[in-house]
């Protein structure tokens, strides 16, 4: 849960090697850049 954590953009794949994330709560944060290749590799990914 990264909700509420005053974040402002996100690096290019930032969660490789979370190949079994299922939920990525982001919401609350002023995030205005988010790179092309961000989600790659989550597969299972089911809530953003």
């Amino acid at each position: 849960d990264l909700a509420s954590n005053m974040i402002t953009s996100l690096a290019n794949k930032p969660f490789s090697g979370q190949r079994f994330l299922h939920d990525l709560l982001l919401s609350n944060n002023n995030i205005k850049t988010i790179p092309e290749e961000a989600f790659a590799g989550l597969v299972r990914l089911q809530v953003l």
